[in-house]
């Protein structure tokens, strides 16, 4: 949670999440004008465009699966099928 109070203003910059060390994405976020950033495990966010965006293991296939026509929804259970980078599970996130 530090990392989110400092990516808005709340804060100094904390230390690489001990979870994200070795990793090269930490997360994806969503200001409120509805721009895209990626935070990476350094703690650097960039802003991404574009329409779709994926994160994590699998993304590549939930990518080809939304540009083949699948919604996120159905790219995600594609990806859970057929991937072998799911094995931790699917985070859902639902945004007001």
């Amino acid at each position: 949670m530090a990392v989110l109070g400092w990516l808005r203003g709340e804060g100094p910059k904390p230390e690489v999440p001990k979870e994200a060390l070795g990793k090269e994405d930490l997360a994806i976020g969503i200001d409120r004008r509805g721009r895209v950033f990626r935070l990476t495990a350094h703690l650097t966010a960039y802003r991404m465009y574009g329409r779709l965006h994926t994160f994590g293991g699998g993304g590549e296939l939930a990518m080809a699966a939304m540009l083949a026509g699948a919604d996120a929804a159905r790219a995600v259970r594609i990806v859970a099928r057929v991937g072998n980078l799911s094995a931790r599970g699917v985070d859902k996130l639902r945004f007001r």
